[in-house]
């Protein structure tokens, strides 16, 4: 007697994604932190912190500043990750999103850890931190054991391919001759993937306020561009008002753009699906894949839109199952007439 293994896969994926991108970034962190506190005694303090372009230290700190940096970058952002897809893995979902993050953590970890014990093993034994040597080959070398780590954070879990879209039959409403009807609903990000963004853009504008204090203008003010353009992306794909109607389906953000709008003409299928933001889409938001545009602002049921070419359009909405079924009906109608 056999056992199907397929039950066992999803939580196989989430056990080697724990020891993956939570497990291995603390136990590197606290060997890293270890390290640092033995060689606090051996710094200059202040420690040399940022380095120019020509290897000169150019940013000091004090010495137990390193360690909280360790902590923070090194397993905060890990966990950080971790955190955003938790709950779907442990609802079962899987594939290549869950398994690329997995992989990102621990490189991530690898790169903090490793760069930053090194930084201050390079100062060991120096009066003042301002003749510590440059740390581009030190930069190097973080930057290779992140990608070997990486690598090996990938092949340490499971291969898991997403499932195919759940498909819920539903049938054409029941239209009068000539009868107008409008179907509208607002659909907004889902609660775990909105808290997310905010925290990566309160994450960016405190690390660019953070730069124009103790590093140069040009990367401070990288991260401020950065901050304002994902926090303008934000508010375009936060919230998106929905409508179908005899012209077909429409799909707009609150603030007018993005907009999408597909003829009833256009469209060859129509269908209501299960969608998981994470697992088929890699996550929230306006999502493009070869062949499948989606609006994925939450897990549950969506719009399904086959237009002319084979090229799909999926919008996740509430009632969904409602407005594929005026869909339906007004495709019929528009045939027969």
């Amino acid at each position: 007697m056999t056992t199907d293994p397929a039950p066992l896969r999803p939580v196989r994926a989430l056990r080697r994604f724990v020891l993956v991108a939570v497990v291995m970034p603390v136990i590197l962190t606290l060997a890293a932190v270890a390290v640092q506190l033995v060689l606090l005694p051996q710094l200059p303090d202040p420690v040399a912190i940022h380095w120019d372009a020509a290897g000169r230290a150019n940013g000091f700190a004090p010495a137990w500043t390193a360690v909280v940096l360790t902590v923070v970058l090194g397993l905060g952002l890990p966990l950080l990750l971790a955190a955003t897809v938790i709950r779907p893995l442990r609802r079962g979902e899987t594939g290549f999103t869950f398994r690329f993050l997995g992989a990102v953590a621990l490189a991530l970890s690898v790169l903090m850890t490793v760069l930053m014990t090194a930084s201050l093993a390079v100062q060991t034994g120096l009066g003042d931190a301002g003749d510590a040597p440059s740390i581009v080959l030190v930069l190097v070398v973080a930057l290779v054991v992140a990608v070997l780590g990486g690598v090996a954070g990938w092949f340490a879990q499971p291969r898991a391919v997403a499932g195919a879209a759940e498909v819920a039959p539903t049938a054409p409403l029941a239209l009068r001759p000539g009868e107008r009807v409008v179907w509208m609903r607002t659909a907004s990000i889902a609660r775990g993937g909105a808290v997310a963004l905010v925290i990566i853009v309160m994450a960016l504008a405190a690390a660019a306020a953070v730069a124009w204090f103790i590093a140069d203008a040009a990367l401070a003010g990288i991260l401020t561009a950065t901050t304002l353009i994902l926090a303008a992306g934000l508010a375009c794909t936060i919230l998106f008002h929905v409508r179908v109607d005899d012209q077909g389906l429409r799909v707009a953000s609150a603030v007018g753009v993005p907009r999408f709008e597909i003829p009833l003409g256009e469209m060859t299928e129509v269908a209501c699906v299960r969608v998981h933001p994470m697992a088929q889409f890699g996550g929230y938001g306006i999502r493009s894949l070869p062949g499948r545009t989606g609006v994925v602002l939450f897990t549950g049921d969506a719009i399904e839109v086959t237009r002319r070419g084979g090229k799909q359009f999926v919008v996740t909405v509430p009632d969904a199952r409602t407005a594929v079924a005026l869909l339906q009906a007004l495709r019929e109608r528009e045939k027969t007439d």
